[in-house]
C-alpha cells in the first residue's frame, strides 16, 4: 500500500511540477485555469504545490504546525527507482541509474539504442515498455507517469518509434506493442 501511494504522489508531484511551470508561461485566464488544476491535484494527493501549503493540527496541545510535506524516500522497487528518474518534461535519460532500474547494464542498454535516435527518446521508450510489460498490476499508480512520457515523445517528433519499441522489447523481453504504449 505504501508503494502505491509513494508512485501516486511521485506522479502527482512530476505532473503539479509542470503545471507550475505551464502557469508561468501562460497569460489572462489561462494562468487561474492552470491554478485550479494545480490546487485541485495538490489537494488530492497530499503533495504540496506553489499555491498551495498543508498544516498540521494537533488537537490535544492546540498548536498549529504549518509545513510544505516533501517526500524523502530512498527508492526500493525497481518501480520506485524508474519513476523517480523521469524528468519533469516528461522524459527519462539514458543513464546508469535508468539501466539499472530496468534490469541491464549501461552497455546493453546503449549498444541496442537504434543509430537514429537520440538518448533521451531511446530512453523513455525503454521506460515506457519496461512499465507495461512488467508493471500492469501497478497501471493506475504510474498511468499518468506514462502520459506525460508520451506527449514529451510525441513533441520531439521521433520517426523510429516503430523500430524503438521492437528493439526494446527484445532487450526487455517483452512483447508490448506500440499502440499500447498510448501512440
Amino acid at each position: 500500500m505504501v508503494c502505491r501511494i509513494t508512485v501516486h504522489r511521485l506522479a502527482a508531484r512530476t505532473l503539479i511540477r509542470s503545471l507550475e511551470m505551464e502557469e508561468g508561461e501562460r497569460g489572462g485566464e489561462q494562468v487561474g485555469e492552470v491554478k485550479k488544476k494545480v490546487v485541485k491535484l495538490s489537494v488530492q494527493s497530499g503533495v504540496s504545490s506553489a499555491f498551495t501549503a498543508f498544516i498540521a493540527v494537533n488537537k490535544n496541545l492546540l498548536t498549529i504546525n504549518c509545513t510544505s510535506i516533501e517526500h524523502h524516500l530512498t527508492p526500493r522497487t525497481p518501480l520506485l527507482q524508474l519513476v523517480s528518474l523521469q524528468k519533469a518534461s516528461g522524459c527519462w535519460v539514458l543513464d546508469p541509474a535508468l539501466a539499472a532500474a530496468l534490469g541491464k547494464t549501461s552497455k546493453e542498454v546503449k549498444n541496442t539504442k537504434p543509430s537514429a535516435v537520440k538518448h533521451g527518446v531511446w530512453a523513455t521508450i525503454l521506460a515506457l515498455i519496461w512499465l507495461h510489460g512488467f508493471k500492469m498490476d501497478a497501471q493506475e499508480e504510474w498511468k499518468l507517469l506514462a502520459m506525460k512520457a508520451v506527449s514529451w515523445l510525441c513533441a520531439q517528433n521521433a520517426l523510429c518509434v516503430t523500430e524503438c519499441v521492437e528493439a526494446g522489447n527484445a532487450l526487455l523481453g517483452c512483447s508490448v506493442q506500440k499502440d499500447a504504449l498510448g501512440f
